[in-house]
């Protein structure tokens, strides 16, 4: 069974979760696993690599809000502060945050016992 405590040291808000899943916390594992498998921090770094700006933020907003749904706050917020940036047209920070999320992402799957390739 997932600790979630793990997943607390890393920015998770059980009580927001538990608000958001009524309670019930194999019904939030459940929607983690769909999570991990559909959410594709990969197409953030490719978009990035390749300058494409507006696809770029498309995809980061929609990474922002998978991760408020899954009440993976700090996650969220890195998410957040990219969506300013690219909104703003401030590529390059946003792009400076890029590392921070997919170092977060790795390390919620790990907490997770999330199996990747």
């Amino acid at each position: 069974m997932l600790d979630f405590k793990d997943l607390e040291s890393l920015g998770f808000d059980k009580t927001d979760a538990e608000k958001r899943f009524m309670g019930n916390p194999d019904f939030y594992i459940r929607c983690l696993n769909i999570y991990f498998r559909t959410n594709d921090i990969a197409r953030l770094e490719q978009l990035c690599a390749e300058k494409d700006w507006q696809q770029a933020l498309k995809c980061v907003h929609t990474l922002k809000g998978s991760a408020g749904n899954m009440a993976l706050v700090r996650l969220y917020e890195i998410y957040s502060e990219m969506t300013e940036y690219f909104r703003a047209g401030d590529a390059e920070n946003a792009v400076a945050l890029l590392p921070s999320a997919v170092e977060l992402e790795k390390a919620l799957r790990e907490a997770a016992g999330y199996e990747t390739d």
